[in-house]
């Protein structure tokens, strides 16, 4: 259980780091987090943060906004 939970917030410290540099801040990044979007179904971001998959999935939706890639 240990690994488990130590590869969650080695995962979740990465992903802050990535949304604090393409949002600028932190603030920012956590509003995007808990905001409805249609790349997730119109769920928040936050509520796929259970797996490593959706870990990806989240990951994935910075690098296209970081990109500039909106849809």
């Amino acid at each position: 259980m240990r690994v488990y939970i130590s590869e969650r917030v080695l995962m979740l410290g990465h992903l802050y780091r990535r949304g604090c540099s393409v949002f600028g801040v932190l603030y920012l990044f956590q509003d995007w987090l808990k905001t409805p979007l249609p790349a997730f179904g119109h769920y928040k971001p936050i509520s796929y943060l259970d797996t490593t998959f959706d870990f990806q999935l989240v990951e994935g939706e910075l690098g296209r906004i970081e990109h500039g890639i909106f849809a």
